[in-house]
Order: C-alpha cells, then sequence, then structure tokens
C-alpha cells in the first residue's frame, strides 16, 4: 500500500496517482483535512521496531503494509474555529507532531522524510538544508535571509532568473531546461556528498537552485516543495518516472 499524502490538485501527486492506477500497488491518497481531522491512527515505537494502523474509512492499514510515502502537503490546514486559539495551537501542534512521528517509524521510502522544523512550519528551514548541502558538496551558498517580517509558514519558490536549476528525484538528477545540463553534470560529479546529504535530511525530491560563475557553481536555494503545475509536460514527465521508482 502507498500513501499519497497531499491534494489531487497538486500535478506530482495527480501523476503519480495515474502512474500506479494502471498496473501498479494499491494506494490511498489523502489530503491535508482528511489526514489530520478524519484519519484515526496508533502506533507504539519499540526498540525493535514500531506497529500499528492508519483507518482510512473503513478500512484499517496496517503499518508494516505501507511500502511508500509521498509526502506533499501544503500546511494549510489548521484545527477547527470550534476550539479556542490556545487550544487550536495545541491540537495543531500535537497532530503535527503525531505524524510525523508515525511516518519517522516507518520503514519504507517516505519522500520526504521532512525533519520536525518543516511539520512546525520553521520558515528557516530551507535555509538551513541549504547550507548543509553546501557543506556536504563543497561550494559556497548564497541564500538569501529570511524576509522581514517573516512569512507565516514555509512557502514554495520558483527559481530566481539567471540561475540553473536542476531536479533530484533520488539519483536521478533532472535538468530543468537544456542550458541547466552542465549543473546537472557538475552535481553527477559530486554525487557522493549529495547522496550522503539526501540520507541525513532525508531529501529524496527536491529542486537544487545554483548560480553559476566561470566553472564554479554556487548553490541559491534549495526547494523541497516543488511546484509542477507549470513545468512541461515532459518534465514532469520525468520527474513522476523517478519519483514512482523511489516507490516501488
Amino acid at each position: 500500500m502507498i500513501l499519497l499524502l497531499g491534494h489531487c490538485d497538486d500535478a506530482l501527486i495527480r501523476e503519480v496517482s495515474l502512474r500506479l492506477c494502471v498496473g501498479g500497488p494499491s494506494m490511498v491518497c489523502l489530503g491535508e483535512p482528511e489526514l489530520f481531522s478524519g484519519t484515526p491512527f496508533a502506533f507504539e515505537q519499540r526498540r525493535s521496531g514500531s506497529s500499528g494502523y492508519i483507518r482510512v474509512g473503513k478500512t484499517t492499514i496496517r503499518l508494516d503494509e505501507v511500502s511508500g510515502v509521498l509526502l506533499r502537503l501544503p500546511r494549510l490546514w489548521w484545527p477547527s474555529a470550534d476550539f479556542d486559539l490556545q487550544d487550536q495551537t495545541f491540537v495543531y501542534h500535537e497532530c503535527s507532531a503525531a505524524w510525523f512521528a508515525l511516518l519517522a517509524s516507518l520503514g519504507c521510502p517516505v519522500i520526504n522524510r521532512f525533519d520536525l522544523a518543516w511539520w512546525l512550519s520553521d520558515v528557516t528551514y530551507p535555509h538551513a538544508l541549504a547550507h548543509e548541502l553546501g557543506q556536504r558538496l563543497g561550494v559556497p551558498t548564497r541564500v538569501e535571509p529570511p524576509p522581514d517580517p517573516l512569512p507565516p509558514r514555509i512557502l514554495p519558490a520558483q527559481p530566481g532568473e539567471g540561475c540553473c536549476s536542476v531536479y533530484v528525484a533520488g539519483q536521478a538528477l533532472i535538468p530543468r531546461q537544456p542550458s541547466d545540463a552542465a549543473a546537472s553534470d557538475w552535481l553527477a560529479q559530486h554525487s557522493f556528498g549529495l547522496a550522503r546529504w539526501q540520507r541525513e535530511s532525508g531529501t529524496q525530491l527536491c529542486r537544487l537552485d545554483m548560480e553559476r560563475r566561470g566553472c564554479d557553481f554556487f548553490l541559491q536555494h534549495v526547494e523541497i516543495f516543488p511546484l509542477l503545475d507549470t513545468e512541461p509536460a515532459a518534465l514532469v514527465n520525468r520527474i513522476t518516472d523517478a519519483t514512482v521508482e523511489m516507490l516501488a
């Protein structure tokens, strides 16, 4: 059973769902309101592993039946106004922490297995990831500081003008445009450091935006929730294929 945690109007969720519908493993797709307000679950963590279940409608899915997770939640959900503000805040953080713990306990692929900072909408999280990746690649980072005032949540960003962008999906390096092939080739030469960063951060799917100066590259941004709705169909197909391969 593959869990697609995201909304069906998200291009990647939609395309992966279509692929899996054609002779692939069984799956279930849950958006944020369903996940946080209508999906009971229970799990127990032990030294030897974890066990438990997720209940979707009338179907109970044991955690050991989950073979992969694609996590694409926009983080827009907020508890019902039936609670006062203090209780809303408590429920929000408790739900986030519980789902974080459940997904962290799974032994199957989770794309992406975000840190707790993402679940708690820490807007500095992408900047920290970029600096960590820069250290692994041995390149300087030219990351813009967080804006003032800070946004209410982590917002997806489009590539900046003049940058080279490469989608990373597991081991696949996919240039956003033909002119970005040099950046993809450069990343391939640094695959060991990139793979180590992926393991440490749990980030298997992202877009890397880089600035080129001569033969050198500088890391500008790590987009952990790349929006694909306006990307060419051929590019979306390649990213989808690589994502499905990670989930298989």
